[in-house]
């Protein structure tokens, strides 16, 4: 998946007709890491190294969040 520049992507379930598109919020920690936030989703957060790791990580999060979530329902 290719990120322009400048732009947070969404995340997109691969196989489906729908993406699903999160906001995400990347801020800079104290000890230089970048924390991953998805505000939609409580308690979702993740970091990494720099930015795309970040933002790797948290789509990562963001999967295993719904996947959670999935799990209760049934």
């Amino acid at each position: 998946m290719k990120i322009a520049p400048g732009r947070a992507p969404g995340y997109a379930f691969l196989g489906m007709e729908k993406a699903l598109i999160f906001h995400v919020t990347l801020e800079r920690a104290e000890d230089g890491w970048v924390v991953a936030e998805c505000p939609a989703l409580p308690g979702c957060v993740s970091q990494g190294k720099d930015d795309e790791e970040a933002l790797v990580n948290i789509r990562e999060a963001i999967t295993a969040w719904l996947w959670a979530e999935d799990q209760k329902a049934t």
